[in-house]
């Protein structure tokens, strides 16, 4: 789908109907937008992936290393994984 737009006054643009229909793109989906070259990439971002992200800067803001942010991430996920299964340690 290719379609020719024209950015408003405080650069914004509209995604074409059609486009945000066969992407289910709503007005609660989060997009992430980046520069490649002279492209502008715009892509919708799944939940886990928004997370992800929120995880990641939280833990460089704080000085976690990326090893330790994975062993946090696993720990927690190991104790909602025990509570679903109601498994006891």
């Amino acid at each position: 789908m290719e379609r020719i737009i024209h950015p408003t006054e405080r650069g914004q643009v509209t995604i074409p109907k059609n486009i945000r229909e066969a992407l289910h793109i709503s007005a609660d989906t989060p997009l992430v937008i980046r520069q490649e070259g002279r492209r502008i990439i715009i892509e919708p971002v799944s939940g886990l992936e928004l997370l992800t992200r929120q995880l990641e800067q939280e833990a460089k803001t704080r000085g976690i290393s990326p090893e330790e942010l994975v062993a946090e991430v696993e720990r927690v996920r190991q104790e909602l994984f025990n509570k679903r299964t109601d498994v006891k340690q």
